[in-house]
């Protein structure tokens, strides 16, 4: 049975998204310098773009993701104060 409180696990959920954050802007360095790298000519960029754009889409959809997530169990809810917002 689990006894963790909300808030513990509101604060490991936001401290994960954060982390989380962190790696996906890390794999959206990678990749863009990976692309970068490749593609010297007109005609790669058209070869690796059919790739490189979902790809890109996937990551930062992601990262847009856990960056709302994060934004709101960052907030303060006062979940354990009298003062809860109506």
């Amino acid at each position: 049975m689990d006894k963790s409180n909300p808030d513990a696990v509101r604060q490991e959920l936001c401290q994960y998204f954060k982390r989380r954050q962190f790696k996906l802007q890390h794999a959206r360095y990678k990749l863009l310098a990976r692309w970068a790298h490749y593609c010297q000519t007109s005609d790669t960029v058209d070869k690796a773009a059919l790739k490189f754009n979902p790809a890109c889409s996937k990551v930062q959809f992601e990262l847009e993701n856990a960056v709302k997530r994060w934004g709101r169990l960052e907030g303060d809810d006062h979940f354990l104060t009298p003062e809860r917002p109506q």
